[in-house]
């Protein structure tokens, strides 16, 4: 979506006669981010529901020799959304090969290649216990699309150390922006987005900062992800995996907008939240179908024996 969510902001303000705010009257602009989000969400999850495929993504992790427990990602959607993990003993892609799911039952606790998987936790367990060193697996999930927020401050100045993804330095712009204290001061992360909302940098922890100098500084231990990277002059968000932008389509603006407008109207008692409601339903059903994977073509049947498996040998 290529609207800034100030301007969603405006045009709901503008829809629901809530254009007169200060510190002391009217609606604040949190609770428009509050409810917006709330959209954002529910319409997230019925997609999920219904066309999961959508929000897929890989992640390929670097296994460790006899662990067997990993982390999932940060950005999977209520912690526990696998759709499938593959395994590959020395890296290469070509070597990549189905885990299965079982239960905690039936996990192995002896060391050998891993032939199964778990999820417990936020995590996904390996079975048996690898051995392999340079091995990864190859994680199938679905993603969970970030939160909305407004921009808080902007970046003044940076120091990145590519050679271990660690922040040496990091602070506000405070000569040209004012710091939204009030919103960051709410959660101890903080999310890096550009002009267009795109996320540059996501979950970065932070100790303290300083409203004066507009230092931070970034909790010790923190590293960062491959391909990541901050530049002066991008902008700061409250929270994890947070962004000016929401990256559904052009399509579902109105969605957020009706959603956000109903909220507001009902805090205001009025009897056209009455009138949006049924809106909203049909809204949500006609987005929801337009998900629906859109090809013409034909899909063969897929193969999933693995030749390797000795269950399908034939003798």
């Amino acid at each position: 979506m290529s609207r800034l969510i100030d301007h969603l902001i405006t045009d709901i303000r503008a829809h629901t006669e809530n254009e007169e705010f200060s510190d002391s009257i009217g609606i604040d602009d949190e609770e428009f981010v509050r409810f917006l989000n709330d959209a954002q969400y529910r319409l997230h999850s019925l997609i999920v529901q219904n066309h999961s495929s959508i929000f897929l993504q890989e992640k390929e992790i670097s296994v460790v020799a006899r662990q067997q427990a990993y982390n999932l990602p940060s950005d999977i959607y209520i912690k526990n959304k696998v759709s499938g993990v593959e395994y590959s003993y020395d890296s290469n892609s070509k070597n990549y090969f189905n885990l299965k799911p079982v239960t905690k039952r039936s996990r192995c606790n002896e060391e050998g290649s891993p032939m199964d998987y778990i999820r417990q936790s936020g995590q996904v367990l390996l079975s048996p216990i690898p051995t392999d060193t340079g091995a990864t697996i190859r994680l199938t999930y679905v993603r969970q699309i970030p939160r909305l927020d407004k921009r808080r401050g902007s970046v003044g100045s940076v120091t990145l150390d590519s050679s271990t993804n660690t922040i040496t330095a990091l602070s506000f712009d405070v000569a040209t922006d004012t710091i939204d204290s009030t919103a960051i001061d709410k959660y101890n992360f903080m999310t890096i987005v550009d002009k267009n909302g795109n996320i540059k940098m996501k979950d970065i922890p932070y100790d303290s900062y300083s409203t004066g100098t507009g230092v931070i500084t970034v909790t010790s231990g923190f590293t960062y992800e491959s391909g990541e990277t901050i530049e002066v002059g991008d902008y700061v968000c409250a929270g994890k995996n947070s962004t000016t932008h929401s990256e559904l389509p052009e399509e579902v603006e109105r969605y957020l907008i009706s959603y956000c407008a109903w909220k507001i109207l009902k805090r205001d008692s009025s009897v056209d939240s009455q009138e949006a409601t049924q809106a909203l339903a049909e809204m949500e059903g006609e987005i929801v179908a337009a998900y629906a994977d859109p090809t013409d073509d034909i899909y063969e049947i897929p193969d999933i024996n693995d030749d390797n498996d000795p269950d399908i040998w034939e003798y």
